[in-house]
């Protein structure tokens, strides 16, 4: 057990807090006023905590003392203790996240949030808070394209050097400063100070009461408020003491613009009030705001430039020659290396250096000394051979005539020395079926039945219909667990025979479904090993629990890492749980049940929040999070409707069906929804709009279940009738389409 202190506030007392080491997921070497003498320990449930030491020695015996988790799974590096220990610059070259983002295997979002983590940047220390570019420079249009460049801002060019005027003024101020004794720089104030994060984040605690703490007790003049996204970017083009660029939050966080605690924050010069943000004219609310700036990031034009971005902050413009070029020198200060408090014996002088470190802006570690490379064209990534990319390419029928209810390719070669197709049909039995993607063509593969399919040795309560939400498999695919027996207990089964190999016991009566972490996505779960997760139960109590799955032990554990029990169990439903989801990159679930608002809990048991439905949203069937934080929900009423909610719960958007959905399924990023059902057809629909974008070849029966492969290049289709259909559907191919058009 490891525990701190906090006290963000000063008139609060000290709160203490504490934390198992099994809960421990990624450990990171952090700096603090340009030393590295801080930790940064990311436990389960997406918290994290920073911890300022000593010295350096203290943090090497911190991190000898804490698991061998490195940091995380999700970047490709081993988990051992000297990763914890590494300098940025070497997480960043021993990672596989490069490769991953020029093959546009994961977003450029993404890409940038871990560019900002691994070179310290944290959402716990406002000096060093994550930055993002600003992408946009046309705020007052009623329309934007997103295929028209003039609308971005110069990715090559720092916010001090957006038009050739000011960048001009810029290099004549770093001529001047040639006379000073302090080396030469184009800005003395930062892209990212506290101050500059506070303001984004005004509107929202605990930011508003930091905010008022560094304003003496008052908010600032309504003139200087964020109060307006157009305005804000007109500032950073005429202000020479404004080249700050943007946080994260404001590329998924709606609250950010909305004033819901109320504040009374004034009326500008011109009589407006600026309690809430204004938002450019071609932006309906601020949800449609967060989605087209997130569009905006991830568009074409933006991915192929964004690598010259990544040079001005984290490269090779960064520092020298190269930043004296770019336009893009700081006061001294703000580098690592070029100033050490520690040296100093005046305590008066290293008390103001200390503050200038900490108040005015730290520019991040160095992470390459040579330019970045950039992304692959979508056209490079992609096969441009495919004609049809919604034909069926392999047809498979494991159990005939008995319906299928779990598909689940495994294809990760560390966990899955052969591909498989896992597959467990109506009647409870269970196949591994070869599945091999051709090396010659992307978008074939080879498939063959298992011979010896094996029952599940266990049969299920009759009361339960076996659905596919009452079937999860292990990420290694050696374990299935079942829900739905009559004594209240999930339990496992082992794939190659079908034998129980466990019974877990924490509901009080039938458990109806059941979900487990994805692998190889799990950002913030607490193991050091992908074959291990996550798993969430829902029953006819009303409860759902949250249970560790060993991979090592090939067993659910509990918090002793040894007998099965419940993490956390998880209460707030009126009635039977009807579906769950469970999401190990937010560390949340969600629940659904019949007549009740959807929960989202924290995995280790915190209520997050109480959705409310529409009245005419009664009958929950499947409920999904997205890689946004947005839920996604099917509700049988009628002829059913899809919903999706933001994680503040807000409704986004609704739609009501023609045919009953049977199963839904999102991509990686979240962009898309597809679903299968009663029509025979799958389709791939748009998160933001749930209208259909690609209809796929029909199928023979009912769509009961559906799954992506792990690189998204194959849809697999489960159907009513037994057979298994598989789609090549490479959702790059749509997502490009779809940015190239401005859609």
């Amino acid at each position: 057990m490891f525990s701190a202190s906090e006290s963000r506030d000063t008139s609060r007392e000290e709160e203490n807090y504490k934390f198992y080491n099994v809960d421990v997921s990624a450990v990171f070497t952090r700096r603090y006023l340009h030393l590295y003498r801080a930790l940064e320990v990311f436990t389960i449930g997406h918290k994290s905590w920073l911890f300022v030491l000593t010295d350096y020695e203290a943090v090497r015996r911190a991190v000898a003392s804490l698991p061998r988790v490195g940091v995380g799974l999700q970047y490709g590096l081993p988990s051992r203790r000297q990763i914890s220990l590494a300098h940025p610059r070497r997480l960043l070259r021993e990672s596989n996240m490069m490769d991953k983002w020029r093959c546009r295997e994961i977003s450029n979002f993404d890409y940038l949030m871990f560019l900002n983590t691994i070179a310290g940047r944290s959402y716990n220390d406002l000096g060093q808070y994550p930055i993002m570019p600003w992408i946009l420079k046309n705020y007052t249009s009623e329309t934007l394209d997103l295929a028209d460049p003039s609308n971005y801002r110069d990715l090559s060019r720092s916010m001090g050097a957006q038009t050739a005027e000011r960048a001009a003024k810029f290099r004549d101020k770093f001529e001047m400063s040639k006379e000073g004794v302090a080396p030469p720089f184009h800005y003395g104030t930062h892209y990212s100070t506290p101050g500059f994060v506070l303001m984004w984040l005004l509107r929202l605690e605990p930011y508003t009461t930091m905010f008022l703490k560094l304003q003496s007790g008052k908010f600032d003049h309504p003139c200087r408020i964020f109060s307006s996204v157009a305005q804000a970017w007109e500032n950073s083009q005429r202000d020479m003491a404004d080249v700050k660029e943007l946080i994260p939050e404001l590329f998924y966080l709606p609250e950010v613009f909305v004033n819901d605690n109320r504040y009374e924050l004034g009326e500008d010069e011109e009589g407006n009030s600026v309690n809430t943000v204004r938002l450019p004219p071609w932006a309906r609310d601020h949800h449609h705001f967060l989605q087209v700036h997130r569009e905006a990031l991830e568009s074409e034009y933006v991915s192929s430039n964004l690598h010259k971005w990544i040079d001005l902050i984290f490269g090779v413009s960064q520092r020298g020659e190269q930043a004296e070029a770019a336009v893009n020198s700081f006061y001294y200060t703000t580098y690592e290396g070029m100033c050490d408090p520690s040296q100093v014996d005046d305590p008066v002088i290293k008390e103001a250096l200390e503050e200038q470190i900490r108040s005015f802006g730290q520019t991040p570690p160095q992470l390459l000394t040579t330019p970045h490379p950039a992304r692959n064209s979508i056209q490079h990534v992609l096969n441009a051979n495919i004609k049809n990319l919604n034909g069926i390419v392999s047809v498979l029928n494991p159990v005939k005539d008995h319906p299928v209810t779990l598909v689940k390719p495994l294809l990760n070669p560390s966990l899955h020395p052969s591909p498989v197709l896992f597959t467990v049909s109506a009647n409870q039995t269970i196949t591994t079926n070869k599945f091999v993607p051709s090396i010659q063509n992307a978008y074939q593969v080879f498939v063959e039945s298992d011979p010896t399919p094996r029952p599940v040795r266990d049969p299920m309560d009759p009361t339960l219909s076996s659905l596919p939400s009452s079937y999860a498999v292990s990420p290694d695919g050696k374990v299935l667990f079942c829900a739905g027996f009559w004594d209240s207990s999930f339990k496992s089964f082992a794939v190659d025979s079908g034998k129980q190999v466990q019974a877990m016991f924490g509901h009080r009566d039938l458990v109806t479904c059941i979900s487990i972490t994805e692998v190889g996505i799990s950002l913030h779960i607490p193991h050091t090993r992908l074959a291990d997760g996550i798993i969430v139960t829902g029953s006819r109590d009303a409860t759902v629990c949250v249970w560790d799955w060993s991979g090592k032990l090939q067993r659910v554990t509990g918090i002793d890492g040894k007998h099965a029990s419940a993490r956390s169990v998880l209460t707030g439903h009126v009635g039977q749980v009807e579906c769950v989801h469970v999401s190990g990159e937010q560390g949340t679930v969600v629940s659904a049940s019949r007549g009740s608002p959807i929960l989202l809990h924290r995995v280790t048991g915190e209520l997050i929040r109480k959705i409310k439905v529409p009245a005419q949203f009664s009958i929950p069937s499947s409920i999904l999070i997205t890689k946004r934080c947005e839920i996604v929900a099917h509700y049988a009423d009628m002829s059913g409707y899809l919903a999706v909610f933001a994680p503040n719960g807000d409704i986004m958007n609704t739609q009501e069906l023609q045919e009953q959905v049977l199963s839904m399924i999102t991509d990686r990023e979240g962009n898309f929804l597809i679903t299968g059902g009663f029509n025979l057809t799958p389709v791939v629909r748009s998160i933001k709009t749930l209208s259909p974008v690609l209809r796929l070849a029909p199928c023979q029966s009912a769509v009961r279940v559906l799954s992506l492969s792990q690189d998204q290049r194959f849809l697999i289709a489960g159907l009513t009738n037994g057979t298994i259909n598989i789609y090549p559907v490479d959702l790059r191919r749509i997502v490009g389409d779809q940015y190239s058009t401005g859609n």
